[in-house]
C-alpha cells in the first residue's frame, strides 16, 4: 500500500465492531505509521474517521467506540515501507 490507497472490508451485514488489527508479521518493515479508520453502510458514504493512530511495529490495533456498520475502511496517512527480496507484498488486516 502507498499513501492515497486504502482497503475496505465487506462485513456482509452491518455489524457492530471496535477495533481493526493491521499484521504486517509477513513484511515487518512495512506497516502504517500513521493510519485512519472509517466506517460505512453502503461502502460510497464513509463516516469521518472513528480512529487515527501511530503504528510502531508490525501489528497495530486501532480501537474505537463501537461502530454499527457494514463496510469498514483502513486508510494509510504515512508508510513505513522497505522493499527487499523477502517483502511478500505488505500488510494484512483482520
Amino acid at each position: 500500500m502507498v499513501s492515497g490507497q486504502w482497503l475496505t472490508v465487506d462485513l456482509g451485514t452491518a455489524t457492530s465492531f471496535k477495533e481493526l488489527r493491521m499484521d504486517s508479521a509477513g513484511s515487518a518493515n512495512d506497516y502504517a505509521r500513521g493510519y485512519q479508520i472509517l466506517a460505512s453502510n453502503d461502502g460510497v458514504n464513509w463516516s469521518s474517521p472513528v480512529a487515527s493512530g501511530t503504528g510502531w511495529g508490525a501489528l497495530v490495533t486501532a480501537t474505537f467506540p463501537v461502530q454499527n456498520a457494514r463496510y469498514v475502511r483502513a486508510e494509510p496517512v504515512q508508510l513505513k515501507r522497505h522493499l527487499g527480496p523477502s517483502d511478500p507484498g505488505g500488510p494484512r488486516f483482520q
